[in-house]
């Protein structure tokens, strides 16, 4: 059972990199994989908000109940994945096909060490004043938190 979670941007970002510089996401599983690259019209997003906007979606998934269903969509962006936990697994589905199911602790850590991994470098790179920088390290935390309790 493999899963991955890939970020990266269209090219360096011009000068300095904020809370809404545009980039990609791309999701690898056993069944298959979905980019935002590539795309026409365009489907890049605000990735520091997209990964902020992930790791709170993703935390009350893991977290929560059985049988729910977490639909991500891209900030500033049309490119969508469904997340569906059911049956211990959680399956992620990304145009209208299933690119991986896997058993929820495991899904757990492909994200704490993909996109949590992912959102430490971003805290690295971005200015502690922009506006996305707080709610990224808030999303962080309460993830981990989360995931490790």
């Amino acid at each position: 059972m493999s899963l991955s979670f890939a970020f990266d941007w269209p090219s360096p970002p011009p000068g300095r990199l904020t809370g809404f510089s545009l980039g990609h996401l791309t999701v690898t599983g056993d069944d298959g994989s979905v980019t935002s690259a590539g795309r026409t019209p365009d489907q890049s997003m605000m990735l520091p908000l997209a990964v902020t906007d992930l790791l709170d979606g993703l935390r009350a998934l893991i977290a929560g109940p059985e049988d729910r269903r977490y639909e991500f969509v891209g900030a500033d962006s049309s490119f969508r994945l469904a997340f569906i936990r059911s049956g211990g697994h959680i399956r992620v589905v990304g145009d209208g096909g299933i690119v991986a199911s896997v058993p929820v602790p495991t899904f757990a850590a492909v994200c704490a060490r993909d996109i949590g991994g992912f959102a430490r470098q971003l805290l690295d790179i971005l200015p502690v004043e922009d506006p996305v920088f707080g709610d990224l390290i808030e999303a962080r935390v309460d993830f981990l938190d989360a995931i490790n309790t």
